[in-house]
């Protein structure tokens, strides 16, 4: 029985319905999962520019999970190189810290005052279920700062 005779077979025998109810049922359970997956809002500065950083980051559609075993870091040189940026000077004082009193967010500091009016911030951001890189505009001009998805 030949490839053509099989699929001919199968489109015009009583499974064909079976299959089809079977697919849109699977696709109904498993579609609402990528709803729940973890989401990084943009960021927010809560200084002003001359002193010690202090930003927050949202985290939309966390689980709890998520939140416990969640791992942000700054990627290496080579991957600011890789997308052409300059790494920001204050990138080795940076302390990064996941909170979750009130909404859970990322919460970036650091000790000393940053002097740059704009950079771009890379973060690395790790859970069970996932991993993203994200770019986030540190820019002191005008308007609170903005994310490049």
């Amino acid at each position: 029985m030949g490839l053509y005779t099989m699929l001919n077979h199968f489109l015009t025998s009583r499974l064909l319905p079976h299959c089809l109810l079977l697919a849109v049922g699977l696709l109904m359970v498993f579609a609402p999962l990528s709803a729940y997956a973890l989401g990084v809002g943009q960021i927010r500065l809560m200084s002003p520019q001359g002193s010690p950083l202090r930003a927050e980051i949202p985290l939309v559609g966390a689980s709890a999970q998520d939140l416990q075993a969640l791992r942000v870091s700054v990627p290496s040189h080579d991957i600011y190189t890789a997308v052409g940026l300059t790494r920001p000077s204050y990138i080795g004082d940076l302390s990064i810290r996941v909170s979750t009193e009130g909404s859970p967010k990322i919460v970036l500091t650091t000790s000393r005052a940053i002097r740059e009016t704009a950079s771009g911030l890379l973060l690395d951001v790790r859970w069970p279920s996932g991993r993203l890189v994200r770019e986030f505009s540190v820019n002191y001009r005008g308007d609170a700062s903005q994310s490049k998805p």
